[in-house]
This record gives C-alpha cells, sequence and structure tokens, in this order.
C-alpha cells in the first residue's frame, strides 16, 4: 500500500515539474517581448533592432512584416547600432520593406563594418562583383565622411526617411491613379456597349416600321385596284343587262301579257347567259389579280405595278438612276437587289469612272416621283 502512494507521489511531482516549466517559459518568453517592446519605444537601440529581426523573420511571436522591420532598423541605425546598420544593408539589398538600392545596402554594410561588425565585413566583399570600382572608390568616401561627422549620418537618415514617405506616397498615388483609369476604362467600354445596343435597337425598329409601311401601302394600293376595278366592271355590266332588258321589253307585245312575262323572264336568261359568256373571263382575271395583290405576288401584281407607273411616271430604278448620276456623275451602273433591306430598296451604284462601288439605302414614293430618303451604308 505504501508502495503504491509513494508512485502516486512521484508520477504528480513529475507531472508537475513538466507542466511547470513550460508554462513558465511561455508567459516569461511574453514577458520578455513586451519588455523589449517597450524598451525599444523608450529608444534603446538594441531592443529597436531585436523588434526589428522578429519582424523580418516572422519570430518570437509576431508576424511577418517588412516595413515595420525596415523602420526599426532604420531607428536603431540611427543610433550608430552595427548589427541594425547591417541589417538596414540587407533590407536595402533584397528591397525588403524599402526600394531595392545596391549602392544603399553597400553605404549601410560599410558603416557597420567600420564599427567591427564581423558579418559586415564579410557582406562588403560581395559588391566587388556588383559595383563597379568607381562606384565602391565614391561610395567609400561618402561613408568616410559620415564616419568623421556624425551629424551627417542623421541629417542623411533624416533626408532618406523623408525620400522613402515621398516614394511610398508616390506608389500609392500611381496604384490608385492605375485604378481609376481601370474602373474608367471599364466604365466606358460599358458605355459604348450600350450604346451600340441603343443603336442596334432603333436601326431595327426603324427597319420594322419601314416594312410594316411598305406592307400597308401594298394592302392599301390592293383595295384601292379591287374597288376601282369593281365599279368600272361592274358598272359595264349592270349597263348592258340594262340595254339587254329594255330592248327586249320593246319587243314584248302588250296585249299578251302572259306572253310578255315569259318574254321578261326569257330575256332576264339570256342576259344572264351573255354575261357569264363574255365577261366571266374577265371576272377569273380580276380575282387572280386581286388575290396576287393581297399576297404580295403572282403576276397579275407585276403587271398593274408596271402598267400604273407607265407613261409620264419614272420608275424606281429610273429614279434611282437620276439621283445617282447627279451625286457620282453619269458613267453609273444602278442595280437594284432583290428584296427589301429595312423597309427601302437596296442598290449598288458602279461608279466606272472613280472605281468606286456605293451601297444605298433608299426608300422611293413612285406616286409623287420622288425620293425621300437616301443612305450611303457602304462604299468599296
Amino acid at each position: 500500500m505504501k508502495t503504491i502512494k509513494s508512485l502516486f507521489g512521484i508520477l504528480a511531482v513529475s507531472l508537475a515539474l513538466g507542466i511547470t516549466p513550460t508554462i513558465q517559459a511561455q508567459t516569461n518568453e511574453s514577458q520578455s517581448l513586451d519588455n523589449i517592446r517597450a524598451k525599444a519605444e523608450n529608444g534603446d537601440a538594441k531592443a529597436q533592432n531585436k523588434i526589428g529581426e522578429a519582424r523580418y523573420s516572422g519570430s518570437e511571436g509576431l508576424e511577418q512584416n517588412y516595413m515595420e522591420a525596415a523602420m526599426w532598423f532604420r531607428r536603431a541605425a540611427e543610433q550608430n547600432y552595427p548589427a541594425a546598420q547591417r541589417n538596414y544593408g540587407r533590407c536595402y539589398e533584397e528591397g525588403n520593406g524599402v526600394y531595392k538600392n545596391i549602392e544603399e545596402a553597400f553605404k549601410w554594410y560599410l558603416l557597420a563594418a567600420a564599427q567591427g561588425d564581423a558579418t559586415a565585413e564579410t557582406d562588403v566583399l560581395r559588391f566587388d562583383s556588383l559595383l563597379s570600382r568607381s562606384q565602391i572608390v565614391k561610395i567609400k568616401e561618402e561613408v568616410q565622411i559620415l564616419i568623421n561627422n556624425p551629424a551627417n549620418l542623421q541629417m542623411k537618415l533624416q533626408v532618406e526617411k523623408i525620400a522613402q514617405a515621398k516614394a511610398e506616397a508616390q506608389a500609392k498615388a500611381d496604384a490608385q491613379a492605375k485604378i481609376d483609369a481601370q474602373t474608367k476604362a471599364e466604365a466606358q467600354a460599358k458605355a459604348d456597349a450600350q450604346a451600340k445596343i441603343d443603336a442596334q435597337a432603333k436601326a431595327d425598329a426603324r427597319d420594322k416600321e419601314a416594312k410594316a409601311k411598305v406592307v400597308t401601302q401594298e394592302k392599301e394600293k390592293a383595295r384601292a385596284e379591287l374597288i376601282n376595278s369593281v365599279k368600272i366592271r361592274g358598272g359595264f355590266l349592270l349597263v348592258i343587262g340594262l340595254l339587254w332588258a329594255s330592248f327586249r321589253k320593246v319587243q314584248r307585245t302588250k296585249t299578251d301579257l302572259k306572253k310578255g312575262v315569259i318574254g321578261w323572264i326569257d330575256g332576264v336568261g339570256i342576259v344572264l347567259t351573255m354575261i357569264s359568256l363574255a365577261f366571266g373571263p374577265m371576272i377569273i382575271v380580276l380575282s387572280k389579280d386581286v388575290l396576287g395583290n393581297l399576297t404580295g405576288g403572282g403576276s397579275g401584281s407585276s403587271v398593274r405595278s408596271s402598267s400604273s407607273f407607265s407613261g409620264s411616271h419614272k420608275s424606281a430604278r429610273q429614279l434611282i438612276r437620276d439621283r445617282a448620276e447627279s451625286l457620282y456623275g453619269r458613267r453609273v451602273d444602278v442595280t437594284i437587289d432583290s428584296g427589301f433591306y429595312g423597309g427601302a430598296y437596296q442598290v449598288t451604284v458602279s461608279d466606272n469612272e472613280h472605281f468606286h462601288n456605293y451601297t444605298i439605302v433608299a426608300e422611293v414614293d413612285e406616286k409623287n416621283q420622288k425620293i425621300t430618303s437616301w443612305e450611303t451604308r457602304k462604299i468599296d
């Protein structure tokens, strides 16, 4: 029993000894980092360099941040802390936290080496292959002046700090300008696309309206021709029928009523027979013509169209040719393409003198003998 108690006691002590140092180490580490930051804020160069190294490598529980690391290195370097000067030179050499500048990196390595930093002394040797001989001599002379007069070093750091701030502000402004330009370009492209869509919609609407206008005109024309044909032919048939009936009535005797009634019926029958024989074919032709007009085709429609504008009227082709000759000279060939485009004639005009082909959309009012619309769509 005593043995078991002793084992539990040893285990408890061992666990306590194992856990306590870990907790204590974490607590000490946190306190140590807080103490280092406090010292750095109060101007301790060594603490400032330590915070900079932690930020540069992302260690000691801090996130990696090159710009903040370079800031802490610069603060310590201003106090001539060799390790910070070497680390600040590394920032310039690698372009982390500051703009990459090999000459500036060499200067800071030289300043650190001048104060006995062994790592910096080794780093300086690399620049024999990175800089020219004249550059190395010039930079060493400048560094010697800074070493001989620390006030010059402070002034250099202040100027450098201002230049770095200006460069960062300019980079930020350039990035914003690039974003603004991109946004403006996208907005303009969107506006252009919408304008193109709107223009196409308007063109489609005009085409639809023009086509509807042509259809309406054709229907009105067919209706008018139908009415005129019915009036003329119907009137003619009526006159013939009345003349025949009157003739038969004169021939009928007044005394024989029964014979007269029979004669009247006979006369009507004869009139109807003559109408059927004489004007039946005309009625068939009329029906065919009207049907051709109402359906938009047929040979009858073509015959009437050509006859309607015969005589003193000019055809659509002639009106278009006259307009083309007045615009492009007399040596032109006019070809009216088949079908309609936008409710108007699509025409190809070949200028034989200047060797150009024009694609034109023209709307012609043959009734009033004028061109109501003339638009040049393409020139080859």
